[in-house]
């Protein structure tokens, strides 16, 4: 399975790197991480500030791509299996090819300016490692709602979907939510909303770690001494695993699944 799987990463990666728009998207990283380090050499100000480019711009680039890329592919993907070659394998090297050329493209861009002299910091590293892990998870959620959904412009629109939500509209969920039961113990429910949302876990982590609890919001600022010890830190960042993790899984069943 092993030797399948990377013939086929190896074929799917030099597919990934000959998209055109991924060097622009790399040179997007680049022009504003470095215009941002243009007015300030403190490291920490700089990924606070590129801080909200990357939590939207990452998930939507993953889960889109991810999705286009298996509607892109499914000829080939057809072509493949009917060849002696399991489907497991074709699914995992799809999917590593797209994360690992996003992420490349963005520790490129991104990880260029900010890994100078001036702007270095343990944020910085932070930023970069949570900005490859959504890649990862949000590549998974793209594939798995593509293989749910083979019309094309319905599997678009739904991935599309899930990255506004996360991004944008799961904040407001938590917040009404929260509210509504202000009278009791709130960690417990507002840790289990948090871990609902990659995005939101990725934020929290680095505004704690960047010490910038004003900037968390109202999820962040209702679950900080829940989370900011570092048991508290380690545990958001295995949930983030666990996004990449179980998208994988669930695509994989059903990729086996279904009737080609």
């Amino acid at each position: 399975m092993m030797r399948e799987t990377v013939i086929v990463f190896r074929y799917a990666l030099s597919n990934v790197l000959r998209a055109k728009w991924l060097p622009l998207y790399g040179l997007f990283f680049l022009a504003f991480a470095s215009a941002i380090l243009r007015f300030t050499s403190d490291g920490d100000k700089a990924v606070a500030g590129l801080m909200g480019v990357v939590l939207l711009t990452v998930p939507m680039a993953a889960v889109l791509y991810g999705a286009i890329s298996w509607y892109n592919s499914s000829s080939f993907v057809h072509l493949l299996l009917t060849q002696p070659v399991r489907r497991t394998s074709v699914l995992l090297a799809s999917g590593a090819a797209v994360s690992i050329g996003l992420s490349g493209s963005f520790l490129v861009g991104a990880g260029l300016p900010l890994l100078s002299a001036t702007a270095r910091g343990p944020g910085t590293f932070l930023l970069l490692a949570v900005g490859v892990s959504l890649t990862f998870i949000f590549t998974a959620i793209g594939m798995l709602i593509a293989i749910l959904n083979p019309e094309r412009m319905r599997g678009i629109g739904l991935a599309l979907t899930a990255w506004l939500y996360s991004a944008l509209l799961h904040d407001a969920v938590v917040f009404f939510a929260l509210s509504a039961l202000r009278e009791y113990p709130i960690e417990a429910p507002g840790m289990i909303l948090m871990a609902a949302n990659p995005i939101d876990l990725a934020r929290v982590s680095l505004l704690l770690s960047l010490d910038l609890s004003a900037m968390m919001g109202y999820t962040g600022k209702a679950l900080q001494r829940a989370i900011s010890t570092p048991a508290g830190l380690a545990l958001a960042i295995g949930v983030l695993q666990l996004w990449t993790v179980v998208p994988a899984l669930l695509a994989i069943r059903r990729f086996r699944k279904a009737d080609l």
